[in-house]
């Protein structure tokens, strides 16, 4: 099972206009470790439980990607005080992936993505206020089809209070992903090199637009195109390397692309023993300025700590990873006829540094923000 603990997130901003798209929540990133990776490339890589915000055919590739069958991720973020009026966003989400037989595995998942606005004055005065916020639920599935291929598809339920009014309404997702693992060095003996490409499309927020208590006022949703290619490679459970590329087009108004709205992503990491750093590059979609950010995190992995400790006693760092079976000191346990085997997981998270490129300064909006800018 994974858990998610997010340290400090730093981030600078100035302001941060809606508009052009209502509830924010369906494409806002969960922040925290988990939401970093998956930034860089969130429609290719599965991540844990964060996967399904990004692309519900992910849900099917978590055990043979992750080595991990159970998933968890709790995170939240406060934002600075006048950051576009939120207060915090706090995202939770489960997952649990059943491996089949020829291949065949299926994925389910779901979360909670949330921003709160906090107490908001009325246009009447001090002595009227409300609480906003919004909320989306999202609930998918996937089935890997026999082969490195998975599709899958996600419902999402979203509600919004504003003032003495509520927004409630659904958006639907589909999603397919591709991640074949190789072992380049298997015919000079190296069975623990792993190399995994990866790809992955997702179209988003599909839906009518957000109708309001007056039948003339409407919004539509940020309806999404993401497409992400990326490679990892990881050697004997101590190191792993990842470059990524993300693409993303926001359909809005009308059901015609946007032209000003691509927004595309690269980004890099490199972990050893846990510690992984990462950099991504990020191009702003409207004042065409690219915008860059760094990451440090530390992940502590059951099952890899186990077979990195293995590695060592026997100095062994050219063998194939050892399995759940040989040893492994947390046992399977059943649940309804299922076997699930735990791997525990935490990553602390920290984001240092947000800049503009070839600046000093920092200005702007902050990255995990300006991809959800419509208007």
């Amino acid at each position: 099972m994974r858990f998610l603990i997010p340290a400090f997130l730093c981030l600078t901003a100035s302001t941060f206009a809606q508009g052009g798209a209502a509830i924010l929540p369906l494409g806002m990133p969960p922040p925290g470790g988990e939401g970093y990776s998956a930034l860089q490339s969130g429609g290719a890589f599965p991540t844990g439980a964060t996967s399904l915000y990004y692309n519900p055919a992910l849900l099917a590739e978590l055990e043979r990607s992750t080595g991990s069958q159970l998933h968890a991720a709790f995170s939240r973020q406060t934002w600075p005080e006048g950051l576009g009026g939120i207060s915090s966003q706090n995202f939770s989400g489960v997952s649990g992936s059943i491996p089949g037989s020829d291949g065949l595995d299926m994925g389910i998942g779901f979360f909670r993505n949330q921003i709160d606005f906090g107490t908001v004055l009325t246009s009447s005065g001090q002595s009227s206020s409300y609480h906003a916020v919004e909320n989306v639920y999202g609930l998918g599935a996937a089935v890997r089809l026999g082969f490195p291929v998975s599709v899958g598809g996600a419902v999402k339920y979203y509600d919004a209070q504003y003032s003495q009014s509520r927004v409630s309404g659904w958006a639907f997702d589909l999603g397919a992903s591709a991640n074949p693992h190789f072992h380049p060095a298997a015919s000079v003996g190296v069975l623990s090199l792993e190399t995994r490409p990866a790809a992955g499309v997702a179209l988003q927020n599909m839906g009518p637009d957000v109708r309001y208590s007056n039948p003339e006022v409407r919004d539509p949703l940020p309806r999404v195109l993401r497409a992400a290619l990326g490679l990892e490679a990881e050697f004997a459970d101590l190191v792993e390397a990842s470059v990524a590329h993300e693409w993303e087009r926001e359909w809005l108004q009308g059901r015609s692309w946007s032209s000003s709205s691509a927004t595309r992503t690269y980004g890099v990491s490199l972990a050893v023993a846990g510690f992984r750093y990462g950099w991504a590059w990020l191009e702003d979609p409207a004042g065409g300025r690219s915008e860059s950010y760094e990451a440090y995190q530390y992940e502590f992995e059951a099952l890899q700590a186990y077979r990195l400790w293995r590695r060592i006693l026997r100095w062994d760092f050219v063998s194939a990873p050892e399995a759940f079976e040989t040893g492994y000191p947390l046992k399977a346990f059943r649940v309804l006829g299922v076997s699930f085997r735990p791997n525990p997981r935490f990553v602390i998270f920290h984001t240092p540094r947000i800049a503009p490129i070839n600046s000093s300064e920092t200005k702007g909006y902050p990255a995990l923000m300006r991809k959800n800018e419509n208007g």
